[in-house]
Parts: C-alpha cells; structure tokens; sequence
C-alpha cells in the first residue's frame, strides 16, 4: 500500500468535516457517508476510510466528553462503510 499523498490527506480530512456537519444536521452517519461520496465521487476506498475515520473520531469524542461514566458509555450510531458503498455503486 502507498501512501497518501497530501492532497489525498486533504480529501480526507475535508469529507470527514462534511461527514460530521451532516450528522450534526440530522442525517444518520451512513447517509452522511453516501451524500459526500456521491457529491465528490469518491471511490470504495475513500467512503471505507471516510467511514473509519468518522467513527474513530466520534468514538474520541464521546470518550472525551464532559461528566459521568454514563456519558461516556452512551451509545450512537456510526457509519457503515459496507452499506454506503453499496448504496453509492
């Protein structure tokens, strides 16, 4: 495997930003993923690791958050990489 080149990064970076202001705008992480794949063509590989990163980031976050064990044990819905590639091929 090669590695990504910065403007790869880039692409990355900037669909799991998108990834999380969906979410935050009421879609489900998996319709998340499928709207930033189909408005920016990404390929199978890129909607696996868009979804990865999307749900190790929201797993951090809800680890990290303020208050009780309760809070950080919560559950929440994460993307899932195989139904988005199958609903965008």
């Amino acid at each position: 495997m090669r590695p990504m080149d910065k403007a790869g990064e880039k692409k990355l970076v900037e669909s799991v930003h998108d990834v999380a202001g969906h979410v935050h705008d009421g879609l489900s992480p998996t319709d998340a993923v499928v709207k930033v794949a189909k408005d920016n063509n990404l390929s199978a590989n890129y909607i696996s690791l868009v979804s990865q990163a999307y749900n190790v980031g929201k797993t951090a976050a809800t680890r990290q958050v303020e208050g009780g064990v309760l809070e950080k044990l919560a559950e929440f819905e994460l993307a899932d990489a195989h139904e988005a590639i199958d609903r965008v091929f």
